[in-house]
């Protein structure tokens, strides 16, 4: 079985991710475990919080495990992104989690924004990375029903690929920019767009849901 965790600072950002989490769980039949985290040190927050998303859980099919963390996760995290099947956190805890993020062998779920599960995009950038984020992208897909769209930066990149992947879409992109990029997941209508790790800084500030698949990844 598949193990989730999830990273909630009680942000709307943490609350996406929340959501964005549980409609995954659900699709792979699995546990979703609960970080819990509040700058301001407001317990009585972080309990009725943790209700609620427990709640939600309940309602949605998955089993929460819940665990309150009183100070910053760094140490905790870089724990867990080596023993769980993917971790989700809200893009504002981007910056103070990344540095951590080396090395990790589980894909990160990097929420902005409400989930949107229409297609998926995948951005092929790093010829050393693409193949294992193709990958991912193909078994998530099969997995939960979206069809994706490979995202290339320059044009050789079909021909490299196109031999393994005869029926997936391809779509080419002018340049990696925040800007080029949104454009194109806006006019494919995509909610999730699939990184390597080499790109783990774009997660940080695309105005998209992402998730940065690590090259050590295995289906």
């Amino acid at each position: 079985m598949q193990r989730f965790t999830l990273l909630h600072d009680g942000s709307d950002q943490g609350w996406q991710a929340t959501y964005l989490a549980f409609y995954i769980a659900v699709r792979f039949g699995a546990p979703l475990q609960v970080l819990h985290i509040d700058p301001r040190k407001n317990t009585k927050d972080l309990k009725r919080r943790a209700i609620d998303v427990e709640t939600g859980g309940n309602a949605a099919g998955v089993s929460v495990e819940t665990q309150f963390l009183a100070d910053a996760p760094q140490e905790t995290v870089r724990n867990l992104v080596s023993s769980v099947d993917g971790f989700f956190l809200p893009q504002r805890l981007h910056s103070m989690i990344a540095p951590t993020l080396k090395g990790f062998s589980c894909p990160v779920w990097v929420v902005s924004r409400e989930p949107e599960t229409h297609r998926m995009a995948v951005l092929v950038d790093d010829p050393s990375g693409d193949v294992k984020v193709i990958e991912f992208a193909n078994s998530l897909s099969n997995r939960i029903g979206l069809p994706f769209t490979i995202l290339m930066h320059e044009e050789n990149y079909k021909d490299k690929f196109r031999q393994g992947w005869p029926e997936t879409s391809w779509l080419a992109v002018p340049d990696v920019s925040v800007t080029a990029i949104a454009s194109v997941l806006k006019r494919l209508d995509a909610g999730l767009l699939t990184l390597s790790v080499s790109n783990l800084d774009l997660a940080g500030i695309l105005p998209c849901n992402c998730i940065v698949c690590p090259d050590r990844w295995n289906a």
